[in-house]
C-alpha cells in the first residue's frame, strides 16, 4: 500500500518517473569478501572467476546509474542499519564505478562518479517502552 502511494505522488510531480523495485529482504546479497576486494581492484586484468565474483555488484551498479532517484525504505535494528541494507550499499559503493579517489585535493579525496542519482533512506524503529 505504501509503495502504491509513493507511486502515484511521485507520478504526480514528474509523469515520466519509471520505477524499478528491489526488495532487499528477499533479495541473496552477497557480504564483501577478501575475494571480492581483491577483484573489484585489478580493473584491467579481470579472469572468468573475478567477473563472477562482482556479477552482482555490476547489476546493482548499472542500476544506480541508470536512476535518477533511489529511495530505501528500511527498518533500524539497535540503531543502525540491517545487514542485507549494508550487503547492498558495499555492492554498489565501489572505488573506480561509483566513486573515485581526488589525487588533486587532500583535503577533499573523494570524487563522485554517480552524480545524477540521489538516495533517500527512510528508516523506521519501533519499541515498547516498559516501566
Amino acid at each position: 500500500m505504501e509503495r502504491t502511494f509513493f507511486i502515484k505522488q511521485c507520478k504526480m510531480s514528474n509523469g515520466e518517473a519509471v520505477f524499478t523495485f528491489r526488495d532487499l529482504a528477499i533479495s541473496e546479497i552477497p557480504f564483501v569478501t577478501e575475494s571480492w576486494i581483491e577483484a573489484s581492484s585489478k580493473k584491467k586484468q579481470r579472469n572468468e572467476h573475478d567477473n563472477d565474483i562482482l556479477k552482482i555488484s555490476d547489476v546493482y551498479i548499472e542500476e544506480v546509474k541508470s536512476t535518477d532517484i533511489i529511495v530505501l525504505g528500511s527498518p533500524m535494528y539497535n540503531w543502525s542499519i540491517p545487514g542485507t541494507l549494508k550487503a547492498y550499499l558495499d555492492q554498489i559503493i565501489r572505488v573506480n564505478e561509483t566513486w573515485k579517489i581526488n589525487t588533486d585535493d587532500s583535503k577533499k579525496p573523494l570524487k563522485q562518479f554517480v552524480l545524477k542519482t540521489f538516495f533517500f533512506l527512510i528508516m523506521s524503529q519501533f519499541y515498547i517502552l516498559r516501566f
